[in-house]
């Protein structure tokens, strides 16, 4: 396996299919980031290269702060389970059975697969046999 050194075309990554979004999930939005300020990231420890701690060591957070932070979890968890309520319902889950069947028959132009056809008639042929031998004994 030999590796080319030429630089690839930027391409959206693939995500797996769990993490696909849903066609129709549109309606169900991901809330915007709390804004916070700069230099205040939480990844980073930016608090605490800055010395905002009180005497015990905690960090300092005032009200507001504290608020947005609640606010915005209870948006990102309303979205969380308004998507899973709406991916688990029964009729999208009976749909995506119906659809996956129709896939594995159906080409994507509309007409039947010739495997399946083949298949089908092979079994037919099968099933006629088997009856008609045990009709003769």
């Amino acid at each position: 396996m030999t590796t080319s050194n030429r630089a690839r075309p930027e391409t959206e990554p693939v995500l797996p299919t769990s993490r696909r979004p849903v066609p129709g999930s549109e309606r169900f939005e991901r809330p915007a980031p709390v804004p916070r300020k700069q230099g205040d990231d939480p990844e980073r420890g930016d608090r605490h290269e800055r010395g905002d701690k009180d005497d015990e060591g905690a960090e300092r957070r005032t009200a507001a702060e504290i608020e947005a932070d609640i606010d915005a979890t209870a948006r990102r968890l309303s979205a969380n389970v308004d998507e899973l309520a709406f991916r688990l319902s029964p009729a999208r889950i009976a749909k995506r059975g119906v659809d996956g069947a129709k896939g594995l028959v159906i080409t994507a132009d509309g007409r039947p697969r010739a495997e399946v056809i083949g298949a089908l008639a092979g079994a037919l042929v099968g099933a006629a046999f088997l009856l008609w031998r045990s009709r003769r004994r």
